[in-house]
């Protein structure tokens, strides 16, 4: 049978297997490390690779190297250098990957930075998506910023700015960039959108609201609003 350990204030976790980690203050781990769940409330940084069944964080966590977890939730700071493989990603705060992240379901409230590429199947963000590389997802939809310099894949987009956003292309069978619309504010000044912008969009249904766009193509509907800006579109038959 698996060992369990429980660490109260500062302590060191050696590597290994465990059935169950629990972190109550500051840890430390260097080796790699396999558990069915890892308990953290507090700080904790691990140095080799981890596989989990179970995560869940309440504090600031920073690994160097490969994670692989089942499901996760998460309420502070994320940081992997390193590979990312977590099934069920939920996190309220902010996150850093120097790697891919390949993930079923994303669920974020608060800022994600990637270094390279996202993969995965349902994306939903509050917040800022920073992406160096590309998104691929089935679908995604961002109520915040988002600043792709890849592509975002997907077949549903729904982008909702509320600050600057771009994304270098993006190609989906369904594109929604629409105006942010905050609920319960009060009408004392003229509410602010963010402009989105974008150089190549493809997609067979696009809807636009206050956009850059240089080039479109589609192949069913395109509605675009007044306040959007398009170089060139083309409905292809």
């Amino acid at each position: 049978m698996k060992k369990s350990i429980k660490i109260s204030g500062d302590g060191f976790i050696s590597k290994g297997e465990y059935d169950v980690v629990k972190i109550m203050g500051d840890a430390s781990s260097i080796g790699d490390v396999y558990a069915r769940e890892v308990k953290i409330n507090g700080d904790a940084e691990f140095r080799g690779n981890l596989d989990f069944g179970k995560l869940n964080i309440r504090g600031n966590t920073y690994i160097n190297g490969d994670i692989k977890v089942s499901k996760s939730k998460i309420n502070g700071d994320f940081l992997v250098d390193g590979n990312t493989d977590i099934d069920e990603f939920v996190l309220t705060g902010n996150c850093k990957f120097s790697f891919d992240i390949r993930c079923d379901i994303i669920n974020i409230t608060g800022d994600i930075y990637v270094e390279n590429n996202i993969y995965a199947k349902e994306i939903n963000i509050n917040g800022l998506v920073k992406v160096k590389g590309n998104i691929e997802c089935e679908n995604i939809t961002i109520k915040g910023s988002i600043q792709c310099e890849g592509t975002l894949k997907a077949q549903s987009a729904s982008i909702y700015p509320y600050s600057e956003s771009d994304c270098n292309e993006i190609k989906s069978s369904k594109i929604e960039i629409l105006k942010y619309k905050r609920r319960n504010i009060l009408n004392l000044c003229k509410e602010k959108y963010g402009r989105f912008s974008c150089k190549l969009m493809k997609g067979d249904d696009i809807k636009l609201e206050n956009t850059d766009v240089e080039y479109i193509e589609y192949t069913k509907n395109l509605n675009i609003s007044e306040d959007c800006k398009i170089e060139k579109s083309l409905k292809i038959i």
